[in-house]
């Protein structure tokens, strides 16, 4: 057996789950023992869906009106006179109508019955877990459909205050769906993989802390995608971009390494400049996960100011995340040098 520790230590890995996946202070550890080891951590954030899966059915599922064309024995809704007509035409006796379904056959619920199905096509090895994921199951069973989802589906959805408890189950279900994976080895028994990425999950929860931490007059930008003047397609993808919250205009592209290293490397620098002249700002930070042996500074071509600047793993959350915030804060009110 080959076990890795993590370097992050396991409150501050919960927290960057939290704020990347909006999770909103699901309580990892809510009615449960505390945790032992990575292994379990997969088997956990499960039972806690399954769970919220069978509390939100005790109250009521979501419904929605979802448009419905059938042909019935009764009208109902409006009627399909061209299909009607030819009904009549045909001696077929059933009025071909449009109408309004009140239904908890959508898309909200089916996420969540896709993401359980996935889950229980392999065994867990908790009983407890294994019994709370099959009432989950049976009581979205026959009503929704099965339908097959992707983690993306996941991300942008619409909440109002009928389905605003949805959107931290959703953020499980993006949690599952993206970590869970076939595995490479064959062993005496059936059991998800469970893996985290974590350059995307740093990636994401800078991104997060950034969107709640108010940054004055700014707006973040994760993933930004922008197309080059070339004479073929060619595409630059920005880890997060901080624009003006007025002009819109960019004010800093950051890229976020989750890496330990001595210094930024060469491909490091000449990639967030790059960005940054192309995407025309003053600004171009590399964030680590801990502090640097020595921090790096630079100016780029007349005006670009090249930085490191780390949100440290290794202190508590709300710690590391103030003094983060405030570094960056400092790094975009100063004027580059020439």
């Amino acid at each position: 057996m080959v076990r890795v520790k993590p370097k992050v230590p396991i409150a501050n890995l919960f927290g960057m789950l939290e704020v990347a996946y909006n999770l909103r202070s699901f309580r990892l550890f809510e009615g449960e023992t505390l945790v032992e080891s990575l292994d379990d951590i997969y088997e956990r954030i499960v039972s806690i869906l399954a769970r919220r899966v069978l509390d939100r059915a005790r109250k009521g599922l979501y419904r929605s009106y979802v448009s419905e064309h059938d042909e019935l024995p009764f009208v109902r809704g409006s009627i399909d006179l061209v299909n009607a007509a030819l009904n009549i035409k045909r001696g077929i006796p059933s009025v071909p109508c449009r109408y309004q379904e009140h239904t908890v056959d959508v898309d909200e619920n089916r996420l969540l019955y896709w993401t359980l199905h996935v889950v229980r096509r392999q065994s867990l090895r908790r009983e407890q877990v294994r019994a709370d994921l099959d009432r989950a199951r049976r009581v979205l069973s026959g009503a929704i459909a099965l339908q097959n989802f992707s983690p993306a589906d996941c991300i942008g959805r619409f909440y109002h205050r009928l389905n605003d408890d949805y959107a931290p189950m959703h953020g499980l279900c993006r949690f599952i769906l993206e970590q869970t994976g076939p595995t490479i080895q064959s062993g005496d028994r059936s059991f998800l993989p469970f893996e985290l990425d974590m350059p995307k999950l740093f990636e994401a929860f800078v991104a997060g802390w950034l969107r709640t931490a108010g940054l004055a007059n700014l707006i973040v930008r994760p993933q930004h995608r922008s197309r080059l003047d070339a004479n073929f397609q060619v595409q630059i993808n920005v880890d997060i971009l901080l624009c003006d919250g007025v002009s819109g205009s960019p004010v800093a592209v950051l890229d976020t390494k989750y890496k330990l290293a001595e210094r930024p490397s060469d491909d490091d620098i000449y990639q967030i400049s790059f960005y940054a002249r192309e995407l025309q700002a003053k600004r171009a930070l590399l964030v680590y996960p801990t502090l640097l042996d020595v921090p790096f500074r630079m100016i780029h071509g007349k005006d670009i100011r090249v930085e490191s600047v780390p949100f440290d793993l290794g202190r508590p959350l709300d710690v590391s995340g103030l003094a983060f915030v405030d570094a960056l804060t400092i790094l975009l009110t100063e004027l580059p040098k020439t």
